[in-house]
């Protein structure tokens, strides 16, 4: 048992390392990059259900970046819809993890193909965006129908050290971001006209909870 603990525990520190260099990789790590994205953005998306407000589409650039088109009924509502996508990211991450760790591969595979192929049917409309889902959701259809369990818990493995590495680094490049343009840090200046409060102070809450949940994460591991 002890050596079991000790093998996933190193495994998951030999795949954040190869999400750490992946996501620095021209082509493939932008396309490992945008699950992060199109996480963040379905965040935006389902809080903007929940305070009964309107959803028009999301769109996933080439760049990874992404926008969450939403009719917001109130200020509150925009308020809600604003913060909820860095820290549901953050939470899926955990999430996955967690499916991980507990041996639910089949699950975790499975998932990520519905939230594609809802994700291409309901909201992503610009090309690019539908490009990549059609993309990703194609290789998942691959690995359900003919991957063997050593390359679906490679492939998965890659996915959640992704979510979990970039669910830290893009709140720390908002910080940046935010500290060098705050006009144009986007959730956090969309916050700031809402609130009041500065930019900088929603980028490093962003931050903050970012790193509590990938502590959260490591308690799981450890």
């Amino acid at each position: 048992m002890i050596r079991e603990e000790r093998n996933s525990q190193m495994n998951i520190i030999y795949y954040i390392v190869i999400a750490l260099i992946l996501t620095r990789t021209p082509y493939v790590g932008k396309y490992f990059k945008i699950f992060n994205t199109l996480v963040h953005e379905i965040g935006h998306v389902i809080m903007s259900m929940l305070t009964k407000g309107k959803v028009y589409h999301v769109h996933l650039n080439s760049d990874a970046s992404g926008l969450a088109m939403t009719g917001n009924r109130g200020r509150i509502s925009g308020i809600l819809v604003s913060i909820a996508g860095y820290p549901f990211a953050s939470l899926v991450a955990l999430f996955m993890l967690y499916l991980k760790e507990e041996g639910h591969y089949n699950y975790l595979l499975i998932g990520v193909t519905v939230v594609l192929v809802v994700s291409v049917i309901l909201w992503v409309r610009n090309a690019f965006g539908v490009m990549w889902l059609l993309l990703a959701a194609s290789i998942s259809f691959l690995f359900i129908y003919y991957g063997t369990d050593a390359f679906v818990e490679v492939y998965l493995n890659i996915l959640i050290a992704v979510m979990l590495v970039e669910s830290i680094t893009t709140t720390i490049e908002l910080v940046i971001l935010t500290w060098l343009d705050k006009n144009n840090a986007g959730d956090a200046t969309n916050l700031k006209n809402y609130t009041g409060i500065p930019a900088i102070v929603w980028s490093v809450m962003f931050s903050v909870v970012s790193i509590y949940l990938t502590y959260k994460a490591v308690l799981i591991i450890y």
